[in-house]
């Protein structure tokens, strides 16, 4: 499982998938606004970072990586730069820090791949046409711990370097949507009833989308609609009044109905 909010698998992120790939390119782009993690991970764990990307490279045989990074993070791109100007590294010069311009979604896998590569990813199959290989910054870190030594660790308490990140199974976008999206008042069930049917329904519309669709992370369509559903659950599951009957909910429906009826009527012959 990759470290990111969408918890994206980290084997999808690597795997060639049968194409050539010549190109791997290191996220440190924050993906959201405010976000400083894969900043701190460039200041603090630099050399780490590095380590991960020259195995990765090895393992990958590619020959060209890049590290991209916003250019409102100087700090970290003189940082990185530094270690991966290391000829002794890198003798070849084939790992480069690349600054981006610092927008929204810079981040995100299909702008990031077409700012430092200028080619297109097909929205079918994500990058692997493209030719180029994606993964965090922390991904990298926490692969180097794997390889390098951090196995023992992780071994002792089974885990995996990749899934030992606390934060990892609290900021990850399905538990943000679980937790904070699909309980909003203003747009889920009222009733009992409505909530479980709406649970039910938004977990099996992720499964869907996640299985059959396009989508790695399907949560957000899952809930909209849901939401869209959510006025047709508390109709259907509405709790009837404390001492109303079943044929004294059929009667006054039976009135309502007549007395429109006789309007109509009025309104006709009027």
């Amino acid at each position: 499982m990759g470290l990111g909010g969408a918890g994206f698998p980290a084997r999808e992120a690597q795997c060639a998938g049968g194409k050539s790939i010549d190109t791997l390119i290191v996220n440190v782009a924050e993906c959201e606004p405010h976000i400083t993690s894969d900043h701190r991970e460039a200041l603090e764990n630099g050399e780490n970072v590095l380590h991960g990307v020259y195995k990765i490279k090895e393992i990958l045989g590619v020959h060209r990586v890049l590290i991209a990074i916003e250019d409102n993070k100087p700090d970290a791109i003189e940082a990185l730069r530094k270690i991966a100007d290391n000829a002794a590294l890198d003798p070849n010069d084939e790992v480069r820090v690349l600054p981006l311009r610092a927008m929204y979604p810079q981040g995100a896998e299909k702008v990031l791949v077409q700012a430092c590569t200028g080619r297109r990813v097909p929205a079918d199959d994500g990058h692997r046409r493209a030719g180029s290989r994606t993964a965090g910054s922390e991904k990298h870190q926490r692969g180097s711990r794997h390889v390098g030594g951090g196995r023992r660790f992780a071994g002792a308490f089974g885990l995996h370097p990749l899934l030992s990140a606390v934060v990892t199974g609290i900021i990850l976008a399905l538990n943000m949507r679980a937790f904070f999206m699909a309980t909003d008042y203003s747009t889920s069930p009222v009733t009992a009833p409505g909530r479980i049917i709406y649970g039910v329904g938004c977990g099996a519309l992720t499964v869907l989308i996640r299985v059959f669709g396009g989508f790695p992370e399907g949560v957000s369509f899952a809930i909209l609609i849901m939401n869209c559903c959510a006025w047709m659950f508390d109709k259907h599951t509405q709790r009837r009044q404390f001492g109303v009957s079943r044929e004294d909910v059929k009667a006054k429906k039976a009135a309502a109905k007549a007395a429109k009826k006789e309007a109509k009527e009025a309104a006709a012959n009027g």
